[in-house]
């Protein structure tokens, strides 16, 4: 019975977590200023369900290039120009390195505070 529950709740925690990205990049793609098209009609589903889902990729419709984002399950296109497009790679690569800096400035307070300890005389050659 713990196996069931516990096993139940990490997948609940998997869905929740895969969410909570596809929310994060569709509200990137927003702020980017991609277009966000709700697919009212039977016809409109049909074609974004054929669509590769939830991944960005570039589409040609009247000479144009446009960058596409699918989610057959809320029923939602994104599409994006170029320009759209890159802004939204630049700032997820910022926000990575942003979340990277954070981890470092993390990583280093651990360092400094582990520094005080003292005692590190013993492992004199433990690099050795």
């Amino acid at each position: 019975m713990k196996k069931t529950i516990l096993f139940g709740g990490l997948v609940l925690g998997l869905l929740m977590a895969g969410c909570a990205t596809v929310q994060n990049t569709e509200e990137s793609l927003s702020a980017a200023g991609f277009k966000m098209q709700l697919a009212d009609t039977p016809e409109q589903v049909e074609h974004l369900k054929k669509l590769p889902q939830q991944k960005l990729v570039p589409q040609k419709r009247d000479g144009q290039l446009y960058w596409v984002y699918a989610d057959a399950a809320q029923k939602r296109l994104y599409v994006g120009t170029p320009d759209e497009y890159d802004y939204y790679q630049q700032a997820k690569s910022d926000k990575e390195i942003t979340e990277m800096d954070k981890n470092t400035a993390e990583d280093e307070l651990l360092m400094n505070e582990y520094d005080d300890i003292g005692g590190w005389g013993m492992w004199e050659n433990w690099y050795d």
